[in-house]
């Protein structure tokens, strides 16, 4: 099969380059880096302990992880270059590897039509309809849906691992924990995206199907028949929600919940996606919150950390008449004299001695 089908105006190399990224950039750090010997005084240095989390309060058994397992600083970068790209590799084997079930899978589809259709969610057709009209909205949602899936993720990922290190670890779990249970939806419940669900005359691209055309050549080498829960949805809610709490930012906040919402359209646009199976991502990152909430008592909605802000000392209200004088109430001129050493001077009499 040419190159050209599986990544258009791509050559051999660069699709290397691309698949490679995260080996190729750890075997850089890895030759760039200076390793130490093992008489290096910086051998001996330990790293101080974080102080033990209160538990959950009325939780006892949470969490479920040990102190030592569950830090809150910055990690090292070229493990977690390598912990990313095996576990997207993983989850990519994975998913690759759930039967495909094309009948079942056009089954379940009709189901979720009809199911749609009885809550009066059945818009894929309106939306794909108008899309189809724009042919260069068209082009442009399938770029969007190709890229910015994976760069997004990446991107709030590098950002928070900058600019929030004490966020970045809780944020990393939870995408890790929706990433995760996608599989199962993928394995278990084979449902075919409406595009490749017969009778509805949905498609991605301009050109009409053929009568009785089924999934296209590429469905030998990915999953196509994967599409409950949305991983797309998933991923786009989890970069706004991972955004919103870890800056002040009006802006940025609402470019980031924007995000989710473009992204449901185009899903929904280039017929990749059902509602429900949107409905089933946003699920599937509450699951996340909950499991890396049991994992490690931290909630990913927490309020922004952020730099503390300094306290203005408060206010001495004047001395009401006839209080008296404290030792902090004193004349500024014996205090000034205090700090500087001086000897202390009785404060001048009001009325001279006879």
């Amino acid at each position: 099969m040419p190159t050209r089908l599986l990544v258009p105006q791509a050559t051999v190399t660069s699709t290397a380059l691309l698949r490679d990224a995260g080996v190729l950039l750890t075997v850089a750090a890895a030759a760039v880096l200076p390793f130490r010997c093992r008489d290096d005084p910086l051998w001996q240095v330990r790293r101080a302990l974080h102080p033990a989390e209160p538990r959950p309060r009325g939780r006892p058994v949470l969490p479920l992880l040990p102190p030592r397992l569950r830090p809150r600083g910055r990690p090292d970068p070229l493990v977690e270059l390598l912990v990313i790209q095996v576990g997207y590799g993983i989850y990519s084997f994975i998913r690759n590897a759930a039967p495909t079930r094309g009948a079942l899978a056009v089954d379940n589809a009709e189901q979720v039509h009809h199911l749609e259709q009885l809550l009066h969610l059945d818009v894929e057709g309106a939306v794909n309809g108008w899309v189809l009209s724009h042919g260069w909205l068209l082009e442009l949602m399938l770029h969007y849906y190709r890229v910015v899936h994976f760069v997004m993720p990446l991107a709030v990922l590098i950002w928070l691992y900058l600019a929030r290190p004490d966020r970045y670890r809780t944020s990393r779990t939870v995408l890790c924990a929706t990433t995760g249970l996608a599989l199962v939806g993928y394995w278990g419940l084979p449902l075919a995206p409406p595009r490749l669900t017969p009778g509805l005359g949905l498609r991605e691209t301009l050109a009409p199907a053929a009568p009785g055309s089924g999934p296209s050549a590429l469905t030998a080498l990915t999953n196509q028949y994967a599409a409950m829960p949305s991983l797309h949805i998933a991923w786009a809610l989890w970069c706004a929600l991972a955004v919103v709490t870890a800056t002040r930012n009006r802006w940025v906040r609402a470019a980031a919940l924007s995000y989710p919402s473009m992204t449901l359209l185009v899903v929904l646009g280039t017929a990749n996606h059902w509602v429900l199976d949107a409905v089933a991502g946003t699920l599937l990152v509450v699951l996340g919150c909950l499991s890396q909430y049991a994992l490690t008592g931290r909630r990913f909605m927490a309020p922004e950390l952020g730099r503390p802000r300094t306290a203005t000392p408060p206010r001495r209200s004047p001395l009401a008449p006839g209080a008296a004088r404290t030792d902090s109430d004193e004349h500024p001129s014996h205090r000034r004299g205090l700090r500087a050493g001086r000897p202390e001077r009785s404060p001048p009499s009001r009325a001279r001695e006879r």
